[in-house]
């Protein structure tokens, strides 16, 4: 009977034998085929930025934003313009000089040049063909001289300037800014979705890969179970235990193999959405890299104060196209006065050439000065326009309120969120380490007959189960990380 004790103990040791304790640093090594490198993250994610169609149209639509950053300064620039008019006016022939029939054809080419402070100027060239069909009686009259085809040129600029609706330039600028804040709101929110996109992508890995860890913790955990159940069942057939006892490791067995298919469909459902996301349809995944060393995991990230986010800043963009839409339209109910002016220099001939030569002697010249003047009568439209404006500037400046306090809020969130998980991480690591020490003893203990072999591979799933607990919380941690990374310093 002592023989068959004794065997039976050393069939028990056998069972702990061949599972291995592992360390942390083990769970967390690099298990991949040397023969075929592992894929990393940073290939991954480059996989997704060229391969998912999601990815390219975003990136696409970043560099569209990124070139159109700049779209509201073309309202500014220069422009150069041509025009053309032919004109046939037809009368009644008379006794008198006035045309029977006029045919004008004017050519006017110059370039406009807006400014952000009212000013418009147009610097142009014209010149104009006229032929007159006049009685010839009096055409041919020695008595009169009379241009029936003549060129008619001018050189000049014209000038306007506002000086109190859209006074100096208000509205311009205002209505500039507003699409400044527009393009940069585009900019903000491309780059915002791309790295989106990105970070969950980073995250799909590194839990993929806490999964595999998992995975592998489980399947070893579900082969000391059955060794348990195979060994329960041979001495609950020769009856020296209860069959309770081989219920019991029977119930272990099953429950570690549900956690463990559990695991693989999980695993499975995630792979496909890894592959979904950089443009493959293989439900299968190469080899992974592991978890970072946790000594990595454990360094600090940036906990600055002042940090913003391009969620946050869109919103500051757009409480700032409200401020500027109301000064702009405050500006346009006001009364119109502009300050016309121009200054020309004409040359008239028969022919084209002298009429261009006339105008550079500047001996004809013309000028014009004038106001222009106009003012808005139904004042309880107008009182009612400038209280709605107020009250839209207004409410630009909570909305800028709001998203300080929660930029704020959201930044110290995070920063609590990430001590709270780098805690959990490094109770985990101290658990599993405890538990790693406690295996090592029990297992001596069961080894000289001190302790009894369920109570052994109860303390070997504690481990197990603080291993996995501390996977779980590692990748936790690399994804408040991640979190981290979008925020940058407000410049």
């Amino acid at each position: 009977m002592k023989f068959l004790y004794l065997t039976l103990m050393i069939a028990a040791a056998n069972v702990f034998a061949q599972a291995p304790v592992r360390t942390p640093a083990q769970t967390s090594g690099s298990t991949a085929n040397a023969e075929k490198p592992a894929l990393t993250l940073e290939q991954y994610l480059e996989q997704v930025k060229t391969q998912n169609p999601e990815a390219r149209s975003m990136r696409e639509q970043l560099a569209k934003a990124e070139l159109r950053l700049n779209e509201a300064e073309v309202s500014l620039s220069s422009e150069f313009y041509g025009r053309y008019n032919f004109l046939d006016d037809k009368n009644e022939a008379t006794q008198s000089m006035a045309p029977s029939r006029i045919q004008n054809s004017t050519w006017r080419i110059g370039v406009k040049d807006p400014t952000t402070y009212g000013l418009t100027t147009d610097v142009y060239f014209e010149t104009a063909r006229n032929k007159l069909n006049i009685n010839p009686a009096i055409a041919n009259n020695p008595q009169f001289t009379i241009l029936t085809d003549y060129e008619d040129t001018k050189a000049g600029v014209d000038i306007r300037q506002s000086l109190w609706r859209n006074g100096f330039g208000a509205a311009t600028r205002a209505g500039v800014e507003m699409q400044r804040a527009a393009s940069r709101i585009e900019l903000l929110k491309r780059q915002f979705e791309l790295k989106n996109l990105l970070l969950k992508s980073e995250n799909a890995y590194w839990t993929l890969v806490s999964l595999n860890q998992i995975v592998r913790l489980q399947e070893e955990n579900v082969g000391r179970a059955k060794k348990l159940f195979d060994w329960m069942q041979k001495r609950v057939g020769m009856r020296l235990v209860d069959d309770v006892d081989g219920l019991q490791a029977q119930a272990s067995y099953e429950m570690r193999d549900l956690e463990l298919q559990t695991s693989l469909d999980e695993r499975a459902q995630l792979a496909r959405q890894f592959n979904m996301m950089r443009g493959s349809q293989n439900d299968a995944v190469e080899t992974l890299s592991e978890l970072p060393d946790p000594t990595v995991i454990l360094q600090g990230v940036k906990e600055g104060t002042n940090m913003t986010r391009e969620d946050f800043r869109m919103i500051y963009e757009q409480a700032s196209i409200g401020q500027y839409e109301a000064k702009a339209a405050k500006s346009q109910i006001a009364p119109q006065l502009d300050l016309v002016a121009g200054v020309a220099t004409n040359g008239l001939d028969n022919a084209r050439s002298r009429s261009f030569e006339e105008i550079q002697d500047l001996r004809n010249p013309t000028w014009n000065v004038g106001i222009q003047f106009s003012i808005p009568l139904d004042y309880s439209l107008i009182g009612n326009m400038r209280r709605s404006y107020k009250a839209a500037s207004n409410a630009a400046d909570a909305l800028k309120d709001h998203a300080a306090f929660s930029e704020e809020r959201t930044w110290h969130d995070l920063l609590t969120q990430k001590t709270e998980a780098q805690r959990r991480f490094e109770r985990s690591l101290a658990l599993e380490k405890t538990q790693t020490l406690l295996v090592k003893r029990e297992r001596d203990r069961l080894l000289n007959g001190r302790t009894t072999t369920f109570q052994a591979i109860t303390i070997e799933q504690n481990l197990s189960a603080a291993q996995i607990q501390r996977v779980r919380s590692q990748v936790g941690l690399i994804q408040i990380h991640n979190l981290l990374k979008n925020w940058e310093v407000r410049k």
